[in-house]
């Protein structure tokens, strides 16, 4: 699964609910399981969100 920093538990199960079939074996491809296994990675993901957001934000040029 590519990273998203907006993904969630229920995004995820989501999407393997509704292309799991998509995950075929590959050196590269983790299977349902596994990435449903390391759901703890989500835990800080809402704080670099916005992290990100915010400095996007501060570094669009002002309208004048």
């Amino acid at each position: 699964m590519q990273f998203h920093l907006e993904s969630s538990r229920k995004s995820i199960e989501a999407l393997i609910r509704n292309s799991g079939d998509e995950l075929a074996p590959g050196t590269y491809i983790q299977p349902a399981r596994d990435i449903l296994s390391q759901d703890h990675h989500l835990s800080g993901l809402t704080s670099v969100l916005n992290i990100l957001l915010e400095a996007m934000e501060e570094a669009r040029p002002k309208k004048t």
